[in-house]
């Protein structure tokens, strides 16, 4: 009752609101809590309302009595104001002001904007226990990263040795190249001296087989004179019984010492002696 009450103070004021809420919208809550339902001629008779312990006394006019008159405007110096004059004998309504919405100032519409706030903070505090989890994850995710980046900064190491080593490798590969460049120059050098020696061996073959040939040649025409020499022998062969039995002819029809000779000529050639 005290919290319908105050609310119902406001009624007495209605003329200064700048929010374009009816008094029915003012007192909705309550309507809608209770489901009641109030007259628009009641709110215009209600001239004031006086709290006293345990007392609430609602004063009631006619509505004409419960409004605010013309202003009245006298004098003729403003020293604390300036330009006021021309208000006088219009009325609070003649003055056209900017509605300013103030209704989330409202005790309901505080409450109600408490539990969304209550509300929110509920689902902030989910969101930050879930962030927490998160964050608690992503620590470990990061120790974990940490270590994968120590090992793979050990690799790195590893790998950076490995190519000191691999370009050391490389510069004395590179002087084995040179070195086989030039070992393979001079080879080609001594290549190209031997192949030289080797046409000048093959023109010497050559040569000498030309040679051979015509020494073959002359041992062709030797063993021809040779086979003719033969056949002149195996002739003269078949002529010597013919000179020996002439030879001995003459020997045994001579005298003794005009036969010696040929009797010693014989034993040559015989080999016996003749009797």
């Amino acid at each position: 009752a005290i919290a319908f009450l105050k609310r119902l103070v406001d009624i007495t004021n209605f003329e200064h609101w700048q929010n374009h809420q009816s008094r029915q919208e003012h007192l909705s809550p309550f309507i809608t809590y209770y489901d009641i339902d109030f007259d628009e001629f009641d709110f215009h008779q209600i001239h004031a309302i006086e709290f006293v312990n345990s007392l609430c006394v609602i004063h009631k006019r006619p509505p004409e009595e419960n409004s605010l008159g013309k202003r009245m405007i006298v004098g003729s110096e403003e020293e604390v104001s300036d330009g006021y004059g021309k208000f006088n004998g219009t009325t609070i309504h003649d003055i056209p002001k900017d509605a300013i919405d103030d209704t989330h100032l409202d005790v309901f519409a505080l409450i109600g904007h408490s539990k969304e706030l209550e509300a929110k903070l509920s689902q902030r505090e989910q969101t930050i226990h879930q962030f927490k989890d998160t964050a608690t994850k992503q620590d470990q995710t990061i120790q974990l990263l940490k270590s994968e980046v120590s090992q793979k900064e050990q690799t790195l190491q590893q790998l950076k040795l490995a190519i000191a080593e691999n370009q050391q490798t490389l510069q004395q590969l590179e002087k084995d190249r040179i070195e086989q460049k030039l070992f393979i120059k001079n080879m080609n050098a001594q290549i190209s001296e031997q192949s030289q020696v080797i046409v000048d061996i093959t023109a010497e073959i050559r040569q000498q087989n030309h040679i051979i040939h015509q020494l073959q040649n002359d041992v062709t025409a030797r063993d021809q004179q040779i086979h003719e020499y033969h056949h002149r022998i195996a002739a003269l062969n078949q002529q010597v019984p013919n000179l020996k039995n002439e030879i001995l002819f003459y020997a045994l029809s001579k005298s003794w010492r005009f036969t010696r000779p040929l009797r010693k000529f014989m034993r040559f050639l015989g080999g016996k002696r003749h009797v």
